[in-house]
């Protein structure tokens, strides 16, 4: 299955609150963090459980969210990075999108101190929003996205095993809470644990 978009968000913790991160965001802009072209920042303090700061780049959105009542920092992608390749393999996409996650923390760190944002490696939420690709209602499509997903998150974090548990509300698409264990000294894992409460 190939697809166009992904949506992947890790649980995180914030000290501060999110519109402290707003100048650090703004700076991104500024520089062209991350490799991104990008477009504004915005809050969206006012929406509960939702969105709460967001970074528009060109190809993808940065939020600090609470979607679920769960902080954490997501990625969503917004257009292809290569649109002579709009679409690829669930595998590729989902695996694009954790590096993009742990990049973006790593800035966040890197701005704002350590403790500013602590991730939670073990506890992800993927989703597949590309519903013509991946239809809700397609038991082929939840099984072949969760393989995928499964194999992508356990090779972007070098975790040992990875449980993928499908959401259940089909309004959403394909969404799954991750659940990676045994998280090794993978290059692209972060180096926190037991961020979740």
């Amino acid at each position: 299955m190939e697809i166009a978009r992904i949506d992947v968000k890790v649980s995180a913790r914030f000290d501060r609150p999110y519109e402290a991160f707003l100048p650090v965001l703004h700076d991104w802009v500024a520089r062209g963090a991350l490799g991104e072209i990008w477009v504004d920042v915005a809050p969206y303090l006012h929406v509960s459980h939702g969105p709460c700061v967001v970074a528009v780049a060109h190809h993808g959105l940065y939020v600090l969210d609470e979607r679920d009542g769960v902080p954490g920092i997501r990625y969503q992608t917004r257009r292809p990075r290569d649109p002579e390749r709009p679409r690829l393999p669930v595998e590729d996409r989902v695996a694009e999108g954790v590096g993009r996650v742990l990049a973006a923390a790593r800035a966040l760190r890197e701005a704002c101190g350590d403790g500013a944002v602590v991730v939670d490696p073990m506890r992800w939420t993927v989703g597949i929003p590309d519903r013509l690709a991946a239809p809700p209602d397609d038991e082929v499509s939840w099984a072949e996205g969760r393989v995928a997903v499964e194999r992508a998150v356990a090779r972007a974090l070098g975790a040992a095993s990875v449980r993928c548990t499908p959401d259940g509300d089909a309004r959403r698409g394909l969404r799954w809470h991750v659940t990676a264990e045994g998280i090794g000294s993978h290059p692209a894992a972060p180096v926190e644990r037991g961020a979740s409460a």
